[in-house]
């Protein structure tokens, strides 16, 4: 009871000390009890997120985020798992962070690292890149949402899909396909058809509602962009023992996989994990993009905050 009496004097000793506007010296007061407590976990964490919170809605955002990641300092430290209420408060922070922090990002890299650390994902909590995806394209950042989206859950892979489609817009027909057939490989190449699936998906619900000259055929609809068609049927080959029909289909759409040259790599991966079919003599290895794509969201974004 005296210590739940003396943390809850010491959160309002702080908050009055933000709301008076003395934020320089609530931070550092913040950081000098916390650093006092040792082993009082729980009343730290307590304290990190009430003075992070705090700060960050007083639009003090490097005061906040040094606080947030002192906050994920300790759940490493303690080993504490993800779960909805931690990874909410987490993602919570980083919502209140605007998009010209630029700490933000290493905010967002350092929340991945523990979800992957005491998480069920290697490559970091779902959920997180869920919302760090959306966020990313909400704010006109594209690039960084798909980074977030290849990694993120099936609801990622169909907002990725949507936003390709809104890419391609005014594209020609060859151009158009090349958007959704990256990611459409990319996902296959990982082994995970469902988001292969729900990206495909998305893009063509919102080309059915333009594309006049789409026609349903038993198994597939047939768009005017060409690589849209190729992987409709591609998705449906690698559910089954397809080899001969693997390789017909990349022979019949070789002139609009050429376009980009990195189709080709990932198809030859496929055509390894799907079909056992031997990888070229080139020496062209199987890559593993979700690690590719998580250290180049990590690669940077570790260094000194600010």
């Amino acid at each position: 009871m005296a210590t739940r009496t003396g943390t809850n004097k010491v959160l309002l000793k702080l908050k009055k000390s933000v709301e008076a506007g003395d934020y320089y010296e609530a931070h550092q007061m913040y950081r000098t009890v916390c650093n006092r407590q040792a082993k009082q976990y729980e009343r730290a964490i307590e304290l990190l997120s009430s003075g992070a919170t705090l700060l960050l809605e007083h639009k003090q955002y490097s005061s906040g985020v040094d606080l947030s990641h002192y906050l994920l300092d300790v759940y490493q430290q303690t080993s504490t798992p993800v779960n909805k209420d931690t990874l909410g408060l987490v993602v919570a922070l980083i919502g209140k962070v605007p998009s010209t922090v630029k700490a933000r990002k290493q905010l967002i890299a350092a929340a991945i690292q523990w979800t992957a650390k005491h998480g069920h994902a290697p490559n970091g909590h779902m959920e997180l890149h869920d919302y760090v995806g959306h966020l990313y394209r909400q704010e006109g950042n594209y690039a960084e949402a798909e980074k977030h989206f290849f990694l993120g859950s099936d609801r990622s892979a169909a907002a990725w899909g949507d936003m390709l489609y809104e890419g391609s817009m005014g594209a020609s027909d060859i151009t158009r396909g090349n958007y959704i057939a990256r990611p459409v490989l990319q996902y296959l190449c990982e082994k995970n058809l469902s988001g292969a699936q729900a990206a495909l998906t998305a893009f063509m619900a919102r080309l059915k509602a333009e594309d006049a000259a789409a026609t349903a055929t038993m198994t597939i609809d047939i768009f005017r962009p060409p690589l849209v068609n190729f992987c409709q049927a591609l998705v449906l080959l690698v559910q089954r023992d397809a080899r001969d029909l693997f390789t017909m289909l990349r022979n019949r759409y070789r002139a609009e996989l050429r376009e980009e040259k990195v189709f080709d790599e990932m198809l030859d991966n496929i055509g390894h994990i799907y079909f056992n079919i031997p990888l070229p003599a080139s020496g062209n290895q199987q890559m593993n993009m979700m690690q590719q794509m998580l250290q180049g969201i990590l690669a940077g974004n570790m260094g000194a905050r600010s």
